[in-house]
């Protein structure tokens, strides 16, 4: 017994410490990937801010620019993952208006729900102008992962709605979709990361 219980700590300190170097890895990389992204990011605003571009080559320039902004994020999402494997990530809450917030996440998927054939329907019950401290970045991933999933899995002529309810001392937001669903089995595992259905 005592020689299954030194193996099993051996082999979980092995795991420690491939995880520790897998944080690491991911943390250099991100930072390594920062710096040109960064550095292509700023002549992109350069020549947005320019008169000098006709119609076609400023929507192309749009384009990169976006998708640059896209690549940085994820970038710093990256970090953010490693920050909190270290325990070390910290939410940087200001007062935003909940409804704008949400509006806003929804409106970025109207148009490929619309080109998917999926009813997206949005109620919101609460002041149209209240403010709540959060990570608005944060809680924007959060809808936007939200919001994909359902897409995700949503059949054409189905539904998506997204429901804000103030109830008091909280509030309730409610991604629904009518698709599929997720099997009862793997419920107990959606939180952890990296885990499919």
């Amino acid at each position: 017994l005592e020689k299954l219980n030194a193996t099993i700590n051996q082999q979980a300190e092995q795991l420690r410490n491939l995880d520790e170097n897998k944080s690491r890895f991911f943390a250099n990389i991100s930072h390594e990937l920062r710096t040109p992204l960064s550095l292509i990011m700023g002549p992109l605003d350069t020549v947005l801010k320019s008169t000098k571009l006709n119609d076609k080559n400023f929507s192309l320039v749009e384009t990169a620019h976006q998708n640059g902004k896209k690549l940085l994020k994820l970038v710093r999402s990256i970090l953010d993952l490693s920050k909190m494997d270290h325990g070390n990530l910290v939410l940087k809450e200001s007062p935003v208006r909940l409804y704008e917030l949400v509006r806003r996440s929804i409106s970025s998927f109207e148009s490929h729900a619309e080109r998917e054939g999926i009813t997206l329907l949005f109620s919101y019950q609460a002041e149209k102008d209240l403010c709540i401290m959060m990570d608005k970045e944060k809680m924007t991933d959060v809808l936007n992962t939200l919001m994909s999933n359902a897409l995700k899995f949503t059949d054409r002529g189905e539904r998506i709605e997204v429901r804000i309810k103030d109830e008091g001392s909280s509030i309730l937001l409610t991604v629904m979709d009518t698709g599929r669903g997720i099997s009862e089995k793997d419920l107990p595992y959606v939180f952890d990361r990296y885990y499919q259905s």
